[in-house]
């Protein structure tokens, strides 16, 4: 009886992997999302999806980046979107993230899980009028993603902001010895 049971448990865990496997190796040859030139691509049905542009997806909804009070523009808006596109550029990097497609303040990117090699897309725009950073993260296979997608943009957010500060800090050491 107890080898019986062994031997169902072992199959049931052979059959799982191998599910989670070819998951993984679907999710490898999905599409990079595509930019529309506004806005970015919206959420599935699915609960593996986060994106800061549609509010009413409470479901999907995460707060986007409001970077008005990050720095000092002092009237330099295009310089300051600059800095805080460069620094992003970095955090995503610093996540693990390959990116992919980069134009004016719009990026993709993806990002592998570490166990099975579960591929994710990732996309950022920087709204420079409202100094807003959007986010778009999204599993490309399953129903849900246990929270990774809304995590790994919390992340980049820390990421950016200690970029940020360590520039900031930089910055404020060359004013002090050039005084």
């Amino acid at each position: 009886m107890l080898n019986k049971l062994f031997y169902l448990f072992l199959i049931f865990f052979i059959v799982v992997y191998f599910y989670f496997w070819y998951l993984a190796k679907k999710s490898r040859h999905g599409f990079i999302p595509e930019y529309n030139g506004t806005s970015l691509n919206i959420c599935s049905a699915n609960k593996n999806c986060v994106c800061s542009e549609v509010a009413e997806d409470k479901e999907h909804y995460l707060e986007p980046y409001s970077y008005k009070n990050v720095i000092n523009d002092a009237g330099q808006t295009s310089k300051v979107a600059d800095i805080i596109w460069q620094s992003l550029m970095i955090a995503i990097k610093k996540a693990g993230g390959l990116v992919n497609t980069r134009s004016s303040y719009y990026a993709s990117a993806t990002f592998e899980s570490a166990f099975f090699g579960f591929v994710d897309d990732f996309e950022v725009r920087l709204d420079v009028d409202k100094k807003l950073i959007h986010f778009r993260s999204a599993s490309r296979v399953g129903r849900s993603d246990f929270g990774v997608n809304r995590k790994r943009v919390q992340k980049l957010i820390v990421l950016l902001e200690a970029n940020l500060s360590e520039l900031q800090n930089k910055l404020l050491k060359s004013k002090s010895s050039h005084q």
